[in-house]
């Protein structure tokens, strides 16, 4: 049903969009108040370990237009965040947060590898 999720390949792709984010970020001003409806560390780590197998998914779609492909990838993420009971100004703000606390964003995204690698454990095991 699933093919192999390449942990690595999506950790670099999220790894560039952090530094661009952080980037943005820090030529916009400093955001060092927590936001008043942050997403705890567990949940978002959910949130981006299904985020990440969506990327992983819409990487494979031959599409002949990009605008098709990015609207499929906003589509699904939003589904993901009503999922979570999560809009996506709190999704970005709470993102937005967590890029000022590397160590916490870290922890983030080592729990969300976890669940990916045991997602990846169990397809493997159904064949």
């Amino acid at each position: 049903m699933f093919k192999t999720i390449n942990c690595t390949k999506l950790l670099k792709v999220h790894f560039v969009k952090i530094v661009f984010i952080w980037l943005f970020i820090t030529s916009c001003g400093q955001v060092t108040d927590k936001p008043e409806n942050l997403i705890d560390s567990e949940k978002m780590s959910e949130i981006l370990s299904e985020t990440l197998v969506l990327e992983s998914k819409i990487s494979r779609i031959s599409s002949s237009s990009i605008d098709s492909t990015r609207l499929a990838y906003k589509v699904k993420e939003l589904e993901i965040l009503k999922k979570f009971d999560v809009d996506s100004a709190m999704y970005r703000s709470s993102y937005q947060y967590y890029i000022k606390n590397p160590k916490v964003l870290k922890e983030i995204y080592e729990n969300a590898i976890k669940k990916l690698e045991k997602l990846r454990d169990k397809n493997n095991k159904n064949g």
